[in-house]
């Protein structure tokens, strides 16, 4: 029992009528436009075929649906939170008694610190080194001075502009 189909195929914008008949279970003879080939297809699957446009029903009308509404639900908004940092907690930046408060100049990490509590410093004094972006930086004070009260320690990182010695 042998079974014919026809078909109308576009391909590159050109039609063609093409006729597929099974010649037996997997085995089928094509015709494009009286060119007749045979082809195997050991595996028959169902294809979704268009017929000949001449018997093409019209497509009904499809309704728009309303769209659906979304009920409102209340969001509870959680309240921002502070960044966290690595760093010492914030300190105020001026100094109890009027002294000078020495500012980390980048951000970065804290390597040596080089001074002491009580120590006589002058502008040319390296207070402590820094690293920071893989460089060291020397931090030096802005004046004369006797320091009183150092910070950070090693270890601490820092950001621009955190207090690092306080001088008298």
């Amino acid at each position: 029992m042998s079974s014919v189909r026809e078909y109308i195929v576009r391909v590159g914008g050109k039609e063609y009528t093409v006729t597929v008949t099974e010649v037996s279970p997997g085995k089928f003879k094509v015709k494009v436009d009286g060119y007749e080939v045979e082809v195997e297809a050991p595996l028959t699957t169902t294809i979704a075929t268009t017929p000949k446009p001449s018997t093409l029903p019209q497509p009904a009308r499809r309704e728009e649906k309303p769209a659906v509404e979304e009920t409102s639900k209340a969001v509870e908004v959680a309240k921002p939170q502070p960044p966290t940092s690595t760093s010492k907690p914030e300190v105020p930046k001026a100094p109890p008694t009027g002294g000078v408060v020495v500012e980390a100049p980048v951000p970065g990490k804290i390597l040596k610190v080089l001074v002491k509590p009580g120590q006589r410093v002058s502008k040319s004094t390296v207070l402590l080194t820094l690293e920071s972006m893989k460089m060291e930086l020397e931090v030096y004070p802005p004046r004369d001075g006797v320091v009183k009260e150092i910070r950070v320690s090693p270890g601490d990182f820092v950001n621009s502009g955190d207090p690092l010695v306080v001088l008298e």
